[in-house]
């Protein structure tokens, strides 16, 4: 049998030596797939790197893959075959076609998995184009680069099989031979039935005589009536078929990839995160957005709840990313409510600001804003940036105020969000006002979990959390205090376009007037420590306080 056939010739010693040795032609395989893979990916990964980062040809890059992914391997080996002849070119550059897509995908893929907030975050802090594409989007896409990288060396595998007949290198030297022995044919034949009925009917044209036709003519094959010839034709009747239906199938898929291509074209005319949507320009509907910030978005879902609870029509833009992310966006019109922090606000439009009270702040404010932007009342809530320490930190050192920090001899380091560094009460104001260096740490979180790590095994020694943050408190850290106010009272306070009406701006204004800062603290735990959906966190509270 043919199975046990193999097993002998795979385990015989004489197999293992010489020119054909079994080991030389799989490191044949090996290497030939890995240049494959090698041009493919010189190739491919530039082209899908520039779709992912511009946005431009990805419906025709798609529809493209689609095609050259549905065509027959056959065909395309054929093909190369017949232009270039037997050798290495022909299969080693079908690999390369076949296994193009698989890169492909897998370049642009990595470079749109990266969130849009992430990247606006980096070209606020003034990257380039190049800079974000090679230090940002690269960087993170590699996981799904490379996760494509494997279906394409599956492609090569699965189509290397064919390619190894026509090219008669890697194992091919090893299975054309056995290829040609007439009784390994035969007995693979009898393994598919289809096959055994084609032998048979193979065999009863070999018996039946010959019509007087020359050789190389048409046989008749059983009976037939009377003046009507059944023929088979002696050369190969198969071969044609087969050639006729790849050439269908190419056809065919080419068809497809085409209508695929055109469709994903058009549907790619329009990009569902333009600013510009349609949705913005609905003079019916308040956009409300927040920041990548949990506890901001849980004071935007309370906006959202009262608004729509007194019938108005709301669209949420959440986890959007810092100032000079969304509020460009607030004074195109894009953004209608954003929940802020006074001191923070001001700060951002005039960084000369002398007012340190709240009511100074939003006297200031009211003359700061841009035209067509307004503030709302402020609540009693703070949520303000803190120079936070350890405990032990704290008392080894004497620490309480950021003024102390002068007396510690040792290297400081503080780990923030990459903005803070350019804050007025970044390292520069602390040199400024307390006359404290500062290294610093780029920690994107936000004063998350990640920031209260670093903190806590020591690879800062000065962190930027939150003061409404639960953290704080369950892990005993010390808010530094701040008697030369460097750090802007904080009050939340909401920002408004001019969309939104006296009646929507009253119900906002209920919201404010019941959000404390204790409660602020307790919803943030809700969040941090009992993982709760901002939209459930902020339905409780609106109930609770009778807004809902």
């Amino acid at each position: 049998m043919i199975i046990g056939d193999a097993f002998g010739w795979v385990f015989d010693p004489q197999n293992y030596s010489g020119l054909n040795a079994i080991p030389g032609r799989l490191w044949e395989h090996v290497w030939i797939t890995l240049f494959a893979v090698l041009i493919a990916s010189v190739i491919a990964i530039p082209i899908g790197y520039a779709i992912g980062h511009t946005g431009r040809l990805r419906g025709f890059s798609i529809g493209v893959s689609g095609g050259v992914r549905a065509l027959p391997t056959l065909g395309v080996l054929s093909l190369f075959g017949l232009l270039l002849g037997i050798g290495l070119q022909a299969p080693l550059l079908a690999l390369v076609i076949l296994a193009i897509p698989s890169v492909l995908a897998g370049a642009y893929s990595g470079i749109e998995s990266v969130e849009p907030v992430t990247v606006d975050a980096a070209k606020a802090q003034g990257m380039t184009g190049w800079q974000v594409l090679w230090k940002v989007e690269i960087p993170l896409g590699l996981p799904l680069l490379i996760g494509g990288d494997p279906s394409s060396r599956a492609a090569g595998r699965r189509h290397r099989h064919p390619g190894r007949l026509r090219g008669r290198r890697w194992s091919g030297r090893l299975l054309l031979p056995r290829a040609q022995d007439p009784g390994l044919r035969r007995d693979a034949r009898r393994l598919h039935p289809r096959d055994r009925t084609r032998d048979r009917v193979r065999d009863r044209v070999r018996r039946t005589p010959a019509g007087g036709g020359a050789e190389g003519h048409c046989r008749p094959v059983g009976p037939a009536a009377p003046g009507v010839a059944r023929a088979v034709p002696q050369s190969h009747p198969g071969r044609n078929s087969i050639v006729i239906t790849a050439k269908i199938r190419a056809g065919v898929a080419a068809a497809l990839a085409l209508g695929v291509a055109a469709a994903l074209s058009g549907c790619a005319s329009s990009n569902p995160l333009d600013s510009g949507s349609s949705s913005s320009s609905d003079s019916k509907t308040i956009v409300i957005g927040s920041q990548q910030y949990y506890s901001n978005e849980i004071i935007a879902e309370m906006y959202a709840q009262v608004l729509e609870k007194d019938g108005f029509q709301v669209k949420r833009n959440f986890n959007i990313g810092q100032r000079e992310i969304y509020l460009p966006q607030l004074q195109k019109g894009a953004i209608d409510v954003m929940p802020e922090y006074s001191g923070n606000l001001l700060q951002y439009y005039d960084k000369k600001a002398t007012a340190k009270t709240p009511s100074e702040i939003d006297a200031a404010l009211q003359k700061a804003l841009p035209s067509g932007l307004r503030v709302l009342d402020e609540a009693e809530a703070t949520d303000q940036d803190s120079y936070t320490v350890t405990k032990q930190f704290s008392e080894e050192n004497d620490v309480t105020s950021l003024a102390d920090l002068k007396n510690v001899e040792k290297t400081l380091t503080v780990g923030a969000n990459s903005e803070f560094q350019t804050r007025p009460y970044g390292p520069k104001g602390l040199k400024s006002v307390y006359g404290v260096d500062v290294d610093f740490k780029a920690i994107e979180d936000s004063g998350g979990a990640l920031t209260v790590k670093a903190l806590k095994d020591g690879t800062v020694q000065l962190a930027d959390i939150y003061s409404a943050d639960p953290s704080i408190k369950a892990n005993d850290f010390v808010s530094l205090k701040d008697p030369e106010n460097l750090i802007l009272p904080q009050n939340v306070i909401p920002v408004v376009s001019k969309k939104v009406d006296d009646k929507a701006a009253a119900d906002i204004d209920e919201v404010s007037k019941v959000l404390t800062t204790d409660a602020l603290i307790e919803l943030n735990a809700k969040s941090v420590t009992d993982k709760e959906k901002a939209s459930t966190i902020a339905k409780d509270f609106l109930t609770e306080k009778g807004l809902l």
